[in-house]
């Protein structure tokens, strides 16, 4: 039977979470509809042997070859669902309906893409600083403009803000992947850099927050400034957004605050100072090299 939905994960030596990642694909309520497509550039860990025990189907890419955008059109051309599903090796659901909550906005045939929401758990490992902790209720935002120049009137900020697209949950409808907006073969941003594209050439796109995936990354404040810095060169491509570089004083006593709020071990105060002052670094650093 053909599936409705084919599931595309790029993976690279995920044996410490491409379990958690696949057990909560099983549990969906949508799984009898589902491929799950694995594509691995050059594992040497046990994640193939994990892999094993799945039932996915597995493709195999030099490392070499790896690229954020055309890794994934890769999968989208083998994919054979009418819509397909990206996320990555060490994001998980609990949630057995997160592909059934995004497909059924699929029902409008003018939506190419649903995009959700990934969280922090609230885990010891985590920073707590980070944990999800909602402030409002789930919402559903719709996007679309008539043509680019609507698109083009509003402000680099918003533009930033409605492109906030995600490949750790976001699902297409394969046909425009595959046919009308590939991925750009971009080293990083290759979601952002669809979303833009889909929104001027008059497509419309959908953020779902009902749609959750946890997802963590605990970096150092080096790993931060490179992402930073990346990011911000995307944004400046895409949006011609600049930063604001001025010193973030207010950030660094709200720290301080929160830490005892959340009751969190005083080692949490440094590691989001080392955050908040390589974030800032990286902006400083970003607008010296525009002038």
């Amino acid at each position: 039977m053909k599936p409705y939905i084919s599931v595309v994960i790029p993976v690279k030596n995920g044996e410490k979470t491409i379990k958690k990642c696949l057990d909560g694909l099983l549990k969906q309520t949508l799984f009898d509809k589902l491929e799950i497509i694995i594509v691995d550039s050059g594992s040497n860990d046990s994640t193939l042997e994990i892999l094993s025990i799945y039932p996915i189907r597995l493709i195999q890419i030099d490392p070499g070859s790896f690229n954020h955008g055309g890794t994934r059109n890769l999968g989208v051309k083998e994919a054979k669902g009418d819509l397909v599903f990206m996320t990555v090796q060490d994001a998980w659901t609990e949630d057995v309906r997160l592909l059934e909550k995004m497909a059924v906005h699929f029902l409008d045939s003018e939506v190419v893409g649903v995009c959700g929401q990934q969280v922090v758990p609230h885990l010891a490992p985590f920073n707590p600083h980070e944990w999800f902790r909602p402030v409002s209720s789930p919402e559903i935002r719709v996007f679309q403009f008539e043509n680019t120049k609507e698109f083009e009137k509003i402000t680099p900020e918003k533009k930033r803000w409605i492109c906030g697209w995600d490949d750790v949950v976001a699902m297409y409808r394969r046909s425009t992947i595959k046919n009308e907006l590939p991925f750009s073969q971009i080293e990083f941003g290759e979601d952002l850099d669809w979303a833009q594209r889909a929104l001027r050439a008059s497509r419309k796109i959908v953020y779902d927050t009902h749609a959750q995936v946890n997802h963590y990354h605990h970096l150092s404040g080096q790993q931060v400034y490179d992402r930073i810095k990346k990011e911000l060169r995307l944004e400046y491509e895409s949006f011609r957004k600049i930063p604001d570089e001025s010193f973030p004083y207010s950030k660094f006593l709200k720290i301080v605050y929160y830490n005892f709020k959340y009751k969190s071990s005083l080692r949490w105060i440094w590691y989001n100072w080392s955050l908040v002052f390589y974030t800032w670094k990286a902006k400083r650093d970003f607008i010296r090299s525009l002038k």
